[in-house]
């Protein structure tokens, strides 16, 4: 994938949905919340090299922005959630990987819900991540 001339390689690495996904959830803080009525969490472990093309951002900038797309339509985000481990975050080394978890709320009927990563620098870059080996 590039953004703003860099280019990246990303990988779901691991996908937890459901009652495990909470259980996970739960046990990183007691202040996380569970989902709403009628969704599960979905939580997806992304991976990410930076592979090259110039770095010239403020310091914490998050360059990346995930969505869920559950039976249609743009699932909720986790705003229930206040603490998770790893969060995501882009390591701007040369083939250093970076990760991190990716959360969010899913029909809890979709056998498939579609990650969505879209660039904040290049705004007309979306790429689509399935979240089952199942197709």
């Amino acid at each position: 994938m590039a953004s703003g001339g860099r280019s990246f390689k990303f990988a779901v690495a691991e996908v937890i949905r459901g009652k495990k996904a909470w259980e996970r959830l739960r046990s990183y803080s007691t202040m996380n919340m569970p989902p709403s009525a009628n969704k599960e969490y979905i939580m997806t472990l992304v991976v990410v090299r930076y592979l090259n093309g110039y770095v010239d951002l403020p310091e914490n900038v998050n360059e990346f922005a995930f969505k869920v797309v559950s039976k249609g339509q743009t699932a909720p985000e986790a705003d229930g959630i206040v603490y998770v481990r790893p969060k995501f975050k882009v390591a701007y080394e040369l083939n250093a990987p970076g990760a991190g978890w990716i959360i969010a709320q899913a029909d809890p009927n979709d056998a498939n819900p579609l990650l969505e990563l879209n660039s904040h620098i290049d705004t007309n870059v979306s790429f689509y991540f399935s979240t089952t080996d199942k197709l």
